[in-house]
């Protein structure tokens, strides 16, 4: 899990201020508890289901976030 976490710190690094700002807001929608996890429906498939995916994505928000 630490890898997914640094992956969304070098995802951060790498855009610029308005891709940064834009990928924050959709990461903060789409693991908010009112959400209703389209991204995370995308993303499952028969190998990982809906609570595996949601704790990778937190994950990668979390790693993301912590870049300013």
């Amino acid at each position: 899990m630490a890898s997914i976490r640094i992956l969304g710190q070098d995802m951060a690094k790498i855009c610029n201020p308005d891709t940064l700002a834009e990928i924050k807001t959709i990461l903060r929608l789409e693991t908010s508890e009112s959400s209703e996890f389209h991204l995370i429906t995308h993303m499952m498939n028969r190998t990982y289901g809906f609570d595996p995916v949601l704790a990778l994505l937190l994950k990668l928000t979390q790693g993301f976030l912590e870049i300013e």
